[in-house]
């Protein structure tokens, strides 16, 4: 009978499915909420900027040459914007703690041909900007610790002189002056990243007229190699680097405006990349996000497609565990979306949508709908499913522990052991 019951729950557990939550693939999300936000939002960012450990959103809004800071009310829900100054016609923000205060800071690309750097006065609001050139039309900023010194620094794609440009830190949020690295013609966005498994963070360009992207491996010092390109879609808008296959490297996602479509290049784990492979997306997407979005461990990809319409406006394909996309989802947004990034806005675990919306003027919030289900089988505490859990089950279950009894009826039999299985299945948050 143990015999039996062990090897039975063995192989159920080898083939149970260990998700996190509770999804409807084809209904992930909720219907959008629209904030208004001024003319001609760019960009959109979520950070927790006020220090309440919920997601705040920052959006560039190219117009009114300024920022809107957006503080969450803890639900998911936004207060009233605040505005303040960037340079002209910024394109691209993005946050971190740029001074190691703790709190997170704002840099913003500017098509002046600068950016802007805000200090962040610790409860979300934010000093006046700092100013720093940098190449032709800058369309795209990252920030990270090029150097390994312990802050971060910038990288900004100039779209007009076909380069980015690297700003390293003086540690106090203040910035050398820039160096120029040599990408494609008519660089759209920039992305960091530990491309090539040697610790430091390399650089990944997408080249809108090249159609193709630039790979910059770091030095160690915050200086980069040559480039390397690979081929990708019509007219590259937007790259993301993440994990997309589950082997331990950083493979690459991009928006192709042109082509409508996306492009996924594997990771060869040394910094080089397998060809291309193309997943249809909206009408002229912009921008593109990785992030887990049905609890299943690995990272799916969404788009923000301008040329769509409003039912359309973003596109969320599902990833099948080996960097291998399903058929997009489309979900509303508002009128010509530019950007879209995820974060947990309502802090129930999974992740949801925020969208900058060009023509509306305003961002759309769009809650993630899977529901997170508690971790019973996690019998090691380790927040991991694996056999380790199923043998000591098994113990326990042989020595008629409490814990094994899974139905609660004080007994010890096969219902224990379903019920344990039903648990393993549903995985860990």
């Amino acid at each position: 009978m143990a015999m039996l019951i062990r090897s039975t729950i063995f192989a159920l557990a080898t083939i149970a499915s260990a998700t996190s939550a509770q999804c409807d693939p084809n209904d992930l999300f909720t219907p959008q909420i629209r904030y208004f936000v001024g003319l001609n939002p760019t960009s959109v960012v979520l950070g927790d900027l006020d220090g309440d450990t919920d997601l705040d959103m920052v959006v560039a809004l190219q117009t009114s040459n300024d920022i809107s800071v957006l503080l969450n009310t803890g639900n998911g829900t936004f207060n009233a914007k605040q505005r303040f100054e960037v340079g002209i016609n910024p394109e691209s923000v993005t946050l971190g703690d740029l001074d190691s205060d703790g709190d997170l800071d704002m840099a913003v690309a500017n098509q002046s041909d600068d950016t802007s750097v805000l200090m962040n006065n610790g409860d979300g609001t934010f000093a006046p900007q700092t100013r720093y050139s940098a190449g032709s039309t800058p369309r795209s900023v990252a920030l990270g610790d090029l150097d390994g010194d312990g802050d971060l620094d910038m990288a900004v794609a100039n779209g007009g002189s076909g380069d980015t440009s690297v700003f390293l830190n003086n540690g106090d949020g203040t910035f050398e002056a820039q160096i120029r690295y040599l990408v494609g013609v008519a660089p759209t966005s920039v992305a960091l990243g530990d491309l090539d498994g040697d610790g430091d963070l390399d650089m990944a360009v997408a080249n809108g007229v090249n159609n193709d992207t630039s790979i910059l491996i770091n030095n160690g010092d915050g200086t980069f190699a040559p480039q390397t390109r690979y081929l990708a879609g019509g007219h590259p808008t937007s790259i993301s680097l993440g994990d997309l296959d589950g082997d331990g490297d950083l493979d690459m996602a991009v928006a192709n405006g042109v082509d409508n479509d996306t492009s996924i290049l594997l990771n060869n784990g040394d910094g080089t990349f397998a060809p291309q492979t193309r997943y249809l997306a909206g009408e002229n997407p912009r921008s593109v996000s990785l992030g887990d979005l049905d609890g299943d461990g690995d990272l799916d990809m969404v788009t923000a497609n301008t040329n769509s319409t409003d039912s359309t406006a973003t596109s969320v394909l599902l990833n099948n565990g080996n960097g291998i996309f399903d058929a997009q989802i489309r979900y509303s947004a508002g009128d010509f979306p530019l950007s879209v990034t995820l974060g947990d806005l309502d802090g129930d675990g999974d992740l949801d949508m925020a969208v900058a919306n060009f023509l509306s003027h305003d961002t759309s919030v769009l809650l993630n709908k899977c529901i997170q289900l508690p971790c019973l089988a996690d019998l090691t505490g380790d927040g991991v499913l694996n056999f380790f859990d199923v043998s000591v089950f098994l113990t326990y279950f042989q020595f008629n522990n409490p814990l094994a009894d899974f139905t609660g009826d004080g007994e010890f039999n096969f219902f224990d052991v379903s019920a344990f299985l039903a648990a393993f299945s549903q995985g860990c948050l």
